[in-house]
């Protein structure tokens, strides 16, 4: 019942002043669309754009919204995705479902941390071989794909990587 207030009320809201509504819910969710698009994509021009088409879609459909935390999440993740297969970009996609939980957050630290270490033991591009092939599941062949070269080259780097990070890591 509570809920139902609510939606009615900002309902409400939206039909007397429908600029400061949006300003309100753009404030509010700014924060966590950002992280959820940075989590698919690494340009930061590309994030805004998402967080736009996300805003974007949902004053199109706003009369049509029952839950607007779980729409724009669901649309900000759904045009990183897009924009991704638009683009073919390679990035590091990190999974979410609707909203960031803490874990999600953790998870999320951790991988940077990860990554950042792998990047200076490895350098940034074979770093990115092994974190296309191990977190987001690419085959040697799409990678290779992605990168313009050849996947015994591809494979080569990966196995002569890993086990140059593995050898680094025990010393430390």
């Amino acid at each position: 019942m509570e809920k139902d207030n609510k939606s009615l009320l900002f309902k409400t809201w939206l039909s007397i002043d429908k600029d400061s509504a949006f300003k309100y819910l753009y404030n509010k969710y700014k924060p966590l669309l950002i992280f959820i698009a940075s989590s698919y994509l690494d340009n930061n021009e590309d994030i805004l754009d998402v967080l736009q088409n996300s805003y974007i879609a949902l004053y199109q459909n706003i009369n049509n919204v029952d839950n607007i935390k779980s729409f724009l999440t669901t649309t900000c993740k759904n045009c990183a995705l897009n924009l991704i297969k638009k683009n073919n970009v390679v990035t590091s996609n990190f999974d979410l479902e609707n909203y960031p939980s803490n874990d999600n957050i953790k998870s999320h630290i951790a991988y940077l941390e990860l990554k950042e270490k792998m990047n200076s033991i490895l350098g940034d591009d074979d770093a990115n071989i092994i974190i296309q092939h191990l977190i987001n599941g690419y085959s040697f062949k799409k990678i290779a794909q992605n990168l313009n070269a050849n996947e015994k080259t591809i494979k080569t780097r990966y196995y002569r990587s890993l086990k140059k990070f593995n050898k680094e890591n025990k010393n430390e």
